[in-house]
C-alpha cells in the first residue's frame, strides 16, 4: 500500500534497535476482534520471552562481575 516505503524505514530503525514492537497489519475485516485478540496473545507471549532474555543476561552479567571481583580479592 501507499504506507510501504514509511514501514520499512521504521522496521529498519526498530530492528537495528532490537526493540519489541508491535505493528498490525492486515487484520481480518470479518472477525477484526479475534484478528487482534490473537495478535496481542502473541505479542504478550513474545514479550514474556525478552523478560525472560533479558533477566537470564543479567544474571549472567551479574555472576560474571562477582566472580571478577571475587578474583581481584583473591590476587
Amino acid at each position: 500500500g501507499h504506507d510501504a516505503p514509511t514501514y520499512a524505514i521504521i522496521d529498519k530503525i526498530i530492528g537495528a534497535s532490537r526493540t519489541p514492537h508491535l505493528t498490525l497489519h492486515d487484520i481480518d475485516a470479518n472477525k477484526p476482534g479475534g484478528s487482534i485478540k490473537i495478535r496481542v496473545k502473541t505479542f504478550a507471549y513474545t514479550l514474556e520471552q525478552y523478560q525472560k532474555r533479558l533477566t537470564t543476561k543479567s544474571v549472567e552479567i551479574e555472576t560474571k562481575n562477582y566472580t571478577k571481583e571475587q578474583k581481584e580479592i583473591t590476587v
